[in-house]
């Protein structure tokens, strides 16, 4: 019987790799203490905790809490817009759909976090309403994109405003979502359908 091979040692990951690697895990346990405490409620140190590393992890990779929350707004947005990207290849209409059933899927710490961010924001102001603006702007640079698409591939009326009816579907979709977050009857998947048909309405040429 021959010699059996002897498995190949796994790879050991790069110094890139683990920084990189790190960095995700304090990224998800932001957004999973977010959703639960408010950005006013996190600590740094809870946020290293949380990710199985040192209390001051944070605070070596990012210098300060402000900047840390900035990073954790931007990785947010840049979800988003990965997420809206993967919807549907083509533009138009049922890109449009495609991203108004992802918002209203279920609840995600993602979601609760964006919704917790954009409340304090209001209020607090600072650098959270800055990054928050941004990523409101984002989404509604989105929609209207589609809404213009729609128009030009025929889909859509013609004399609708694509940055207006973008505010009104992001307004729409937020609204919702803050509800569900106030009380657990208001179900976003069971509210799904009535949502998007009155979106179809709405557009359909």
């Amino acid at each position: 019987m021959p010699p059996r091979t002897p498995a190949p040692s796994p790879r050991r990951r790069t110094q890139t790799e683990r920084k990189q690697d790190a960095e995700q895990r304090l990224l998800d346990s932001a957004v999973e203490l977010i959703g639960r405490k408010g950005v006013s409620g996190l600590t740094l140190s809870e946020v290293g905790e949380m990710a199985g590393y040192s209390r001051g992890l944070v605070s070596h990779h990012y210098g300060s809490r402000e900047a840390f929350i900035r990073v954790v707004a931007q990785s947010l947005r840049q979800r988003f817009i990965d997420a809206e990207q993967q919807t549907h290849p083509a533009p138009g209409f049922e890109a449009l759909i495609a991203n108004v059933e992802l918002y209203l899927s279920g609840s995600s710490p993602i979601s609760r976090a964006v919704n917790v961010m954009l409340t304090e924001a209001i209020v607090g102001g600072g650098s959270l309403l800055e990054d928050m603006r941004s990523f409101t702007a984002t989404s509604r640079k989105y929609f209207a994109h589609q809404i213009r698409a729609g128009i030009e591939r025929g889909e859509m009326r013609k004399d609708l405003d694509p940055e207006a009816q973008a505010v009104m579907i992001l307004g729409m979709l937020r609204g919702v979502a803050a509800q569900a977050l106030l009380d657990d009857k208001v179900q976003k998947t069971k509210l799904r359908a009535e949502i998007v048909a009155t979106i179809r309405r709405m557009l359909a040429a």
